[in-house]
């Protein structure tokens, strides 16, 4: 079974990709900000990282820059609200893959899962 991280701050947010993750079959694992998300991906092994770039103590961009320097080249998809030309080019620059925009839509979800973990 694919595991994928939800690093997202907003509990309401968590619970909405854990129940979408459940209905597809996969197996979410979810953490509140970027460091608990840093301390999971260097101790587990996951297939996905689903990153909000708005978490509290370490932004998405800070976090994914983190990864590629250390070597970790996890597939990332940014959920993030700035879904603006220039927040676009900062994100794929850190080596993110995707972007999807907030209020998460079910079915881009879904096809960025399965697009990136070829289900």
């Amino acid at each position: 079974m694919n595991r994928i991280l939800i690093a997202e701050d907003e509990t309401i947010n968590r619970m909405y990709i854990i129940s979408l993750l459940k209905k597809w079959k996969l197996e979410g694992v979810e953490v509140g900000n970027g460091e608990a998300a840093l301390a999971a991906l260097q101790s587990e092994k996951f297939d996905l990282l689903l990153l909000d770039m708005g978490l509290p103590d370490m932004d998405g961009l800070e976090l994914a820059q983190k990864l590629r320097s250390e070597g970790n080249f996890i597939p990332i998809v940014a959920v993030t609200g700035r879904d603006y030309p220039e927040d676009q080019e900062a994100i794929f620059r850190a080596g993110i893959q995707q972007i999807v925009a907030k209020p998460i839509q079910e079915y881009v979800l879904y096809d960025e899962i399965k697009r990136i973990l070829g289900l």
